[in-house]
Formats: C-alpha cells, structure tokens, sequence
C-alpha cells in the first residue's frame, strides 16, 4: 500500500514539476505510477491535495534554515547555497515560481506555505547579515532586508531563467556550484566594508 502512495507522489512530483498545477493531469500520474486514476484518488481526494502534498513534501525537505557558521559571511553564503542547491533538484518547486510568476492559480494552502518559505529564507539571510554588522563583518549603512531581497530575487530569477540547470547533470552541478559561489561572494561583497 506505501508503494503504490509513495509511486503515485513520485509521479505527481514528475508531472507537476514538468508542467504545472494546471497542466497536471491525474491521468498521466496514475499512468506514471501504474496504478488507475480511482486509485490515486483514494489515496488524494482531489487533485489540489495531490498537488499540495507533493509541494509539502518538497519544502520539507529543503529547510531555510542554516546553522550558524563560524561568521556572519560563512552564513550568508551558505543560506545563499542551500536555497540555491534546493531549488536546482526540485523541479517542483521551480514550477511553483514559474507558476506564480504567471499568474496561475494554486491552492490556497500550498500559496501560503510557499510563503513562508520564501519569508524563511529572507529572514536567514537579513538575520546573518544583522548580525555581522553587529560584529563589525559587515557596513552599517546596508538595510538588511534589501540585500536578503537582493539575494532573494537573484536566487528566484536564476531558478526560473535557468530551469534546465538541475543538479542531476555533471554539467548541471558545476553551473549551479558556480552560481552558489557567485551569487554568495556578491551578497557578501555588497555588504562588506570597502
């Protein structure tokens, strides 16, 4: 019985990661799985829970949140890496801002949880920032929150110009270690004293 769920769940983390809420058939997840669409069914009452349960599932397994590391810069980039290494083996997730870059409809729990997320990853980010300005790593002068938004649209913008980019590739990996360390360095740089 487990199987056939965690088949189905696989399924719908494919279908939906390739083409969206509303371009994501139970049909073609139930085939995906091998199992029959009343099946699905059973297990997820409505395609929305279907949905949402995969986008749970792929938040659960990226948390936002970062053990403090030896310095606030070490923090910052790491936080910095951490997203961007989550999002570049979620297809889902990608979908899920590409999907609300254009506007489509999402159920409403799945909205509010991605969210947070996002406002998880923004506060990381602002709170290590905060905090090297406090030890002095950091500029005084630099609003936390505009460079943790810097950051954050940097890391959204480049999951969604650059969905090929998967960390399942050797090719696709060495890109996003690149990105990580580019896009990190330059949240550090912006703040750092000069």
């Amino acid at each position: 019985m487990a199987d056939r769920r965690e088949a189905i769940l696989k399924a719908a983390a494919s279908e939906f990661g390739a083409v969206g809420f509303s371009g994501g058939r139970v049909e073609r997840i139930a085939r995906g799985a091998g199992v029959s669409k009343q099946l699905v069914f059973h297990y997820f009452k409505t395609k929305e829970q279907l949905y949402s349960t995969v986008v749970y599932a792929a938040l659960s397994e990226c948390s936002a949140t970062v053990l403090k590391r030896t310095t606030p810069v070490e923090t910052v980039k790491c936080c910095v890496t951490s997203v961007l290494s989550t999002l570049a083996g979620s297809a889902v997730l990608r979908s899920v801002l590409a999907d609300r870059l254009h506007g489509q409809l999402e159920p409403a729990g799945v909205s509010s949880s991605v969210d947070d997320w996002l406002q998880s990853i923004r506060s990381a980010i602002a709170d290590a920032i905060e905090t090297g300005q406090r030890q002095g790593f950091f500029r005084d002068d630099v609003p936390s929150l505009a460079a943790s938004d810097l950051a954050l649209s940097s890391i959204v913008g480049w999951a969604l110009v650059s969905p090929e980019l998967t960390a399942t590739s050797e090719a696709g990996q060495a890109q996003v270690s690149d990105f990580q360390a580019f896009l990190g360095q330059s949240v550090v740089d912006f703040c750092v004293w000069r």
